[in-house]
């Protein structure tokens, strides 16, 4: 199994690999790239990665704090646990059913309609 994750998903990610038995590996590319990758969070011993391996937190849930600083700095899209009322009307249907099913469409436009490339 591999598993290719962002920081604070490549701690999840190290807690269900802990789980595996036939696990394989993991990429956490952003870590060649992102000079602020691991500044994302805290609670783990710096660097998160080291000698190819990840110290699992044992503290409650994941074991991590988000930096909300550093996390703010880097936002691609604007806004940071804001309100979102276009959610509150939206229905999920289930497995089987026919949509609206609201995603981003080829053009990269939110929509909740039923399209063809969805």
């Amino acid at each position: 199994m591999r598993l290719r994750l962002p920081r604070p998903a490549a701690i999840a990610g190290a807690h269900v690999a802990c789980t595996l038995r036939d696990f394989e590996a993991m990429e956490c590319h952003s870590v060649d790239y992102l000079k602020w990758w691991q500044e994302l969070i805290t609670g783990v011993p710096q660097p998160l990665i080291n000698k190819g391996y990840i110290t699992v937190p044992d503290a409650p849930g994941l074991g991590i704090e988000l930096n909300e600083p550093v996390v703010k700095e880097h936002l691609r899209i604007p806004g940071y646990f804001e309100p979102t009322p276009e959610y509150d009307k939206v229905r999920f249907l289930g497995p089987g059913t026919r949509g609206p099913w609201p995603h981003y469409n080829r053009d990269g436009v939110w929509v909740n309609e039923e399209t063809d490339d969805y």
